[in-house]
């Protein structure tokens, strides 16, 4: 399915957050986009003078400037990366932020990159536009993951852009929201008695969502205990629509429940 680029502001304030970029390309896109009544699919590269890299810059621009939105968020990695070598010699020599950048890459990696993860990081660096001081802070997180690969780099990478992290400051709440939400992921994986497993992908998007939610470890608490008494087990579905029923009923906490137990 094609990705459908809408814009997302009043056409004089985007006007104005596109000029403010000063990215001809995503002025152009724009200019596309809003003569297309501000919403339609991204058009094919040659319609716009532009090869695929460019036009998927300027798409990734709009997105990250809050200028438009799209059915995917900035574009995905690819699964194979080349890049003509002399392209990247310059980069490497000739500029100095993605200079430093594969200096920090390699310092914290321990050894000289292959030439394969050198294009990947320069894709990511090209590709999404993301300030090197904000990469360089991805790779820390990545190294504090022990995943410190090329292909998990790229991976964040593109998710840090989807998620709106633009400059260094976004990208430290970024950060530390990120340490907040494993903090409470852990504290009721621990209230569960999971310590020997990472959560699925469905058990991550219902812990996630009452996190979102605002549940305290005591509320999550109680309403795994009526689970187990009721079913036997630990069924995440059943948990849920006992969570799910406490917050269309107005009850915050323990306590709102245990108040109201003989109105249920």
């Amino acid at each position: 399915m094609e990705p459908v680029l809408r814009i997302k502001q009043d056409i004089r304030q985007a006007a104005g957050q596109v000029a403010a970029g000063k990215d001809p390309d995503m002025a152009l896109l724009f200019c596309y986009i809003a003569a297309c009544g501000g919403n339609c699919a991204l058009p094919a590269p040659d319609l716009l003078g532009m090869n695929k890299e460019r036009l998927q810059k300027a798409r990734s621009l709009l997105v990250l400037h809050g200028v438009c939105s799209d059915s995917e968020g900035p574009q995905k990695p690819r699964k194979e990366v080349e890049v003509d070598p002399g392209e990247l010699k310059v980069a490497r020599t000739g500029d100095a932020a993605f200079a430093g950048l594969c200096d920090y890459y390699e310092g914290t990696l321990g050894r000289m990159m292959k030439k394969s993860e050198l294009e990947i990081l320069y894709s990511v660096y090209e590709g999404l536009g993301l300030p090197a001081e904000v990469l360089m802070l991805l790779i820390n997180y990545c190294a504090g993951q022990k995943r410190l690969t090329v292909r998990f780099f790229e991976q964040e990478a593109y998710k840090w852009a989807k998620d709106g992290v633009e400059t260094y400051a976004q990208a430290e709440q970024y950060l530390a929201n990120l340490e907040q939400r494993h903090s409470r992921q852990g504290e009721i994986m621990r209230l569960f008695g999971i310590y020997d497993r990472k959560l699925s992908e469905s058990e991550q998007r219902l812990v996630d969502k009452w996190i979102s939610y605002g549940y305290d470890n005591d509320l999550i608490a109680l309403a795994y205990d009526r689970t187990v008494l009721r079913t036997g087990a630990l069924k995440w579905p059943y948990l849920d629509s006992i969570l799910e029923s406490w917050r269309t009923a107005g009850y915050r906490n323990r306590a709102d429940v245990e108040k109201n137990e003989g109105q249920q």
